[in-house]
């Protein structure tokens, strides 16, 4: 008679038969329920390969987020200290959008950040993960079960994405009469500049990918960032700016800058000079503040003004010095192969010249060492080699002499 079989798949093998019927299933379950979409490998790989195991809805998604939120860190600071051009401000954002060019814009450009980032909290909970774990040694994990990938989205990130997304802009259209402390809900949407440091890491895949352009992109994020930090300060210098004007001012107490720049008159009516007039006052106003210049023709007079112009004045010299080493950085940086040669060329010169070696033989060594190194690259192959896993190694050196190896009969 032939022997009882447990319904353990270990008892199973042991008599030489497959899997359960119920271990098949789990598998096929457990395949079933892994993630939908896959991102790009965390470490950094040179060329498209980069982004070569990523899912293209993964790529693109990552695009239209990176836009989305350099129009959120632009148009929402501006909403905030700028809306009083606007005298729909307190409306629905879809009211009168064709009486008004920039309402328009606003309203597509609202609606369209929104969708973009609500699709990104979606796929986050089908989108597999890399996870850093540090046990004995630091190694990259990928989570792909759905039930990893919610869990970890929700104790890291669901909360705040949710309260910066939320239609906070869009109360006025469902309640006309909704109160001011209701209004001010809105502030939450600050929430989803949290997400700028994908512009950043967006930029570092971009090096990656393309290395040839390291130095444009490197010069494109230093750019970026300083014009958003001037920007920023050009809307906290408008904001306060309106506090130092009306007629509600104590006797004696200072005008703000506004009213000097004939933005607001002495009764705060708005005069309406136009939106980019405004706009590029306090740019100007901001970009001589951080850069020290100072011309005075724009100067702080109330108590808050001066306030942000100190602040703006030390982070200013702050995010100079950051950008200075950031240009020595990029002008000065080179790859270690080529510095490897210029040592090598170096080293060459100082010894034919401290042995005495004649002018001739000096330059034919010199062309020996530009023939053989054209990109003025030296690779230390060896010891590149001796850091791979052994096979990873052998089909590299294979590859390396395979048309050598292809002459031998």
């Amino acid at each position: 008679p032939s022997p009882r079989v447990p319904p353990g798949g270990g008892s199973r093998k042991r008599f030489g038969l497959g899997p359960s019927e119920k271990t098949l299933a789990a598998e096929a379950d457990k395949k079933k329920w892994k993630a939908w979409l896959y991102p790009s490998p965390p470490w950094v790989q040179g060329g498209h390969h980069a982004v070569a195991d990523a899912s293209s809805v993964c790529i693109y998604l990552e695009i239209f987020t990176m836009i989305a939120c350099l129009y959120v860190a632009v148009s929402l600071p501006y909403a905030i200290s700028f809306g009083h051009a606007d005298p729909h401000r307190d409306k629905c954002v879809f009211h009168k959008v064709t009486h008004s060019p920039i309402r328009m814009m606003n309203a597509i450009g609202d609606s369209t950040a929104d969708l973009i980032f609500m699709l990104d909290i979606l796929t986050q909970f089908v989108t597999a993960r890399w996870i850093l774990v540090v046990e004995d040694v630091q190694m990259w994990v990928l989570k792909e079960n759905l039930s990893d990938i919610s869990h970890h989205y929700v104790h890291n990130g669901l909360l705040m994405d949710v309260l910066g997304q939320l239609p906070w802009q869009y109360v006025n259209c469902v309640w006309a009469t909704a109160p001011d402390g209701l209004k001010m809900l809105r502030l939450f949407r600050l929430l989803k500049l949290l997400h700028l440091h994908r512009i950043t890491r967006g930029f570092h895949k971009a090096e990656a990918m393309y290395p040839q352009l390291k130095f444009l992109f490197m010069g494109a994020n230093l750019l970026l960032s300083l014009g958003l930090f001037a920007h920023w300060s050009a809307c906290l210098w408008m904001y306060v700016g309106m506090m130092g004007m009306g007629p509600g001012l104590p006797p004696g107490e200072p005008q703000g800058w506004v009213v000097t720049q004939q933005i607001f008159n002495l009764n705060g009516t708005h005069l309406n000079p136009g939106w980019y007039y405004e706009w590029v006052s306090a740019f100007y106003w901001s970009i001589t503040t951080m850069t020290t210049i100072g011309y005075g023709d724009i100067t702080a007079s109330t108590s808050e003004e001066r306030t942000v112009a100190v602040f703006v004045m030390v982070a200013g010299c702050a995010c100079f010095a950051w950008t200075t080493g950031k240009i020595a950085e990029i002008l000065t940086t080179a790859s270690a192969c080529k510095l490897r040669f210029s040592n090598k060329m170096e080293e060459l010169q100082d010894f034919m010249k401290a042995a005495g070696v004649p002018e001739h033989l000096r330059r034919r060594a010199i062309s020996h060492y530009m023939q053989r190194f054209p990109e003025q690259k030296i690779f230390d192959a060896d010891k590149i080699l001796q850091d791979l896993p052994v096979d990873l190694c052998k089909l590299i050196t294979y590859e390396l002499y395979k048309p050598l190896l292809e002459q031998i009969p």
